[in-house]
C-alpha cells in the first residue's frame, strides 16, 4: 500500500536556459499549487548554467546570464521549488567563475546539481574546446533508455573545489536530478 501511495504522486522537473514568459510561469505555478493542494506531488524548476562570461559564445540562442538569475528569483517568488543545474562543468572555465555563479545564486537557491560534460568527438565544439586539451573517458548515459556509451569530460579536482566552496555557503550539492527531487520531498515540499 505504501508503494501504491507513492505511485499516485506526480513530480515534474523542468530545467531551462530559455526565457520563461509570464504565461508559462502562471501555468507552472497553477500546476504546482494543484499538485501540492491535493498532496499529489509538485513541480521543481531548475536554471541551467555552464558558465557565466561566455554564454553567447558557448550557448548561442539561450538567455543571458543576468536573465537566468532573474528567472530563478521569479520562480522562487512564485513558491515553486527551484535549484541550480551547474552542469556541465566545463574544464576550460575557471573555478573562480563557478564560485561567482554560486555567489550570485546562493541568496536564491539552496540546491545545486553538478556534473561533467558529455561530448561528441565529431562536433565543432569538441574540436575547438576539447580535442588535444582534455582526455574524455567513456561513460554510460543513464537517462537514455538504451544506455549508450558517450565520451565524458570530468575534472574531479575542479568539481571537488566547487562542491567545497558551495558547501561552505551552506548549499546542498547533488550528482543527479533524482537526488535533488528526493531532497525536496524529504524537506516536505
Amino acid at each position: 500500500e505504501s508503494m501504491m501511495n507513492e505511485m499516485d504522486k506526480i513530480y515534474f522537473s523542468i530545467s531551462t536556459k530559455s526565457p520563461v514568459t509570464d504565461q508559462m510561469l502562471f501555468e507552472i505555478t497553477k500546476l504546482n499549487k494543484l499538485l501540492l493542494s491535493e498532496s499529489k506531488g509538485f513541480v521543481k524548476f531548475s536554471i541551467s548554467i555552464s558558465n557565466k562570461a561566455r554564454i553567447e559564445e558557448i550557448e548561442p540562442g539561450t538567455i543571458p546570464y543576468p536573465d537566468r538569475l532573474k528567472t530563478a528569483r521569479r520562480i522562487v517568488d512564485a513558491d515553486i521549488p527551484c535549484s541550480l543545474t551547474l552542469k556541465p562543468i566545463l574544464p576550460f572555465i575557471t573555478n573562480d567563475e563557478y564560485f561567482e555563479v554560486i555567489d550570485d545564486f546562493s541568496p536564491v537557491i539552496k540546491r545545486i546539481l553538478i556534473g561533467g560534460l558529455y561530448v561528441c568527438p565529431n562536433t565543432k565544439f569538441y574540436k575547438e574546446y576539447i580535442e588535444g586539451k582534455f582526455d574524455p573517458e567513456k561513460r554510460e548515459v543513464m537517462w537514455l533508455e538504451n544506455r549508450p556509451i558517450w565520451d565524458y569530460v570530468y575534472d574531479a579536482q575542479k568539481v571537488e573545489s566547487i562542491r567545497k566552496y558551495a558547501s561552505q555557503l551552506g548549499l546542498q550539492m547533488f550528482d543527479s536530478d533524482i537526488e535533488v527531487m528526493k531532497s525536496f520531498i524529504n524537506d516536505g515540499v
